[in-house]
């Protein structure tokens, strides 16, 4: 298997002078992407950061962010990304107390996440003036070039994920997971070299996968938008003809009723990723009557760095024929992963829709462990399988169905929330006594995240002061959209919260 460093360096010489980055900053092509990579590179290497050390980036979307990841990957540094919706109290908690970087990227949309955290790094870059460090532009040494000879199956980007304790872990993406997934992906779906992949959700997601490398083995182009914006995001696709992109149904829901949404030419548009939730029926009719059936759903993890299930276009189109349970399958498993449902004795749990057990996946994108010596690479791993955490069932046609989740994340706008970290940041109020963080259905965000709680004895108190005393230690996606108050949360015989239940009651 070629390194990712080495196909980027034959695009480079096959393709010198076609567009490689197109975004509001200008054009690149791949042999300007390919040279500044490799100037980024060889100014950190001289600045004394070595293979093996993490760089941090925290940033909007920008080509530098691609920059990083082609550096990384044509010298041996780990980057370790992180959104710019980050709370200051988070990063520290990631970078400086698990990740240590011994870098800091920064850029536009970084500036209500900086704190203390950005002390604990040796050299800070500024990718945009007015932030602090040295100019990103003084960090580049020209004539620096991409080594093609690396580890495969060394560390080559670190991808925060969220688990049962609440606190994020880093899954260890390879070189070698990364390829695996990208080709997967073109495998998938039907990117040209004539194509066009627009990137808007954050980069930090998935980091170093199809997410961002999508396009590389077809030298197709990539689009970047500094964030996702209806408005912004229909006059892209119309503008660059752009052919692939990514929509969570939340994104894919606001899209659709923008006021302005027929006044755009979206015929370019051959491929669609949706992930993150499934897409409500109703939502995908209205999708595939305005952008025709060009809709793919997928399911995946940061652990599978992205791909583990498609729902491909023979199963579900028409939509209008099809049943809903169909539309909201997880699919079938993707090129080159292998999917298993087992009962918690291991045993394959059998095909009739309605056994329950958990997903576990195993195949060349899979990533094998966490960042740094954590209980759970004993326990998520056995073998080459990765315990997903996720319960299905698997109908007798061989389709994955979603029942429920061990890990109790909640996604809302296609953002994994951990329950367990913001409960405990509720606990941590002087009136709340117990409190139960679930995921409510809502037609916007997928999932609205909602708190339910038991106030103390005589304590009272506003469910926005609830809401303000989260967002003093989380971002706002994490923050409870909702607060509900109990007098008593359904336990277990053994004393544990029933959330299942706490679901069906407030759903009805």
């Amino acid at each position: 298997m070629s390194s990712i460093a080495r196909i980027l360096l034959s695009n480079a010489r096959h393709h010198a002078n076609s567009t490689a980055v197109e975004s509001q900053r200008g054009t690149l092509t791949w042999s300007q992407l390919a040279a500044r990579a490799g100037a980024l590179a060889a100014g950190l290497l001289e600045r004394g950061i070595r293979p093996g050390d993490r760089v941090a980036i925290v940033s909007s979307n920008c080509p530098e962010f691609l920059e990083l990841f082609y550096a990384c990957a044509g010298s041996g540094l780990i980057v370790a990304p992180c959104g710019t919706r980050s709370h200051p109290e988070e990063l520290r908690r990631y970078f400086s107390q698990y990740i240590k970087p011994r870098v800091a990227i920064i850029g536009a949309g970084a500036e209500p996440c900086l704190g203390s955290w950005l002390e604990d790094c040796e050299l800070v870059v500024s990718i945009d003036s007015g932030l602090p460090g040295v100019p990103y532009a003084d960090v580049l040494v020209e004539g620096g070039r991409l080594s093609e000879e690396v580890d495969l199956d060394a560390p080559f980007t670190i991808g925060q994920t969220s688990g049962t304790t609440g606190l994020p872990k880093g899954a260890v993406i390879t070189q070698r997971n990364a390829l695996s997934s990208i080709f997967s992906f073109v495998a998938e779906h039907s990117l040209q070299p004539s194509g066009a992949y627009l990137i808007q959700h954050p980069m930090s997601n998935v980091p170093g996968g199809p997410g961002q490398l999508f396009p590389l083995p077809k030298a197709a182009r990539t689009v970047l938008l500094p964030r996702y914006e209806p408005k912004l995001c229909m006059e892209t696709i119309q503008r660059y003809r752009v052919t692939h992109t990514v929509l969570v149904p939340t994104m894919l829901h606001d899209l659709l009723h923008h006021p302005d949404v027929d006044r755009y030419d979206l015929s370019s548009l051959t491929g669609v990723i949706v992930g993150a939730a499934p897409v409500p029926k109703k939502l995908l009719e209205e999708a595939v009557a305005r952008l025709g059936e060009v809709f793919v759903p997928m399911y995946g993890m940061t652990e599978s760095t992205a791909t583990a299930c498609v729902l491909r276009a023979p199963d579900m189109y028409p939509v209008a024929t099809q049943p809903e349970r169909r539309l909201r399958s997880l699919g079938k498993p993707t090129a080159g992963i292998e999917v298993r449902v087992v009962h918690d004795d291991g045993a394959d749990v059998p095909w009739d829709g309605a056994s329950m057990g958990e997903i576990l996946l195993r195949g060349g994108n899979v990533v094998r462990r966490y960042w740094g010596d954590l209980p759970e690479n004993q326990t998520t791993w056995t073998g080459e399988w990765l315990h997903t955490g996720d319960v299905a069932t698997v109908d007798q046609d061989g389709f994955l169905y979603m029942a429920d989740r061990k890990k109790d994340i909640i996604i809302s706008g296609g953002t994994n929330v951990s329950s367990v970290e913001v409960e405990e940041v509720l606990r941590t109020h002087p009136a709340v006594d117990q409190v139960a963080v679930i995921g409510l259905p809502d037609e916007r965000w997928g999932e609205a995240v909602t708190a339910v709680v038991v106030l103390k004895e005589s304590a009272s108190v506003e469910a926005k002061a609830l809401q303000d005393h989260c967002r003093q230690q989380l971002s706002g996606v994490k923050t409870p959209k909702k607060v509900i108050f109990t007098d008593a949360l359904p336990l277990s015989g053994m004393g544990k919260i029933l959330k299942r239940e706490l679901r069906r009651q407030y759903v009805g």
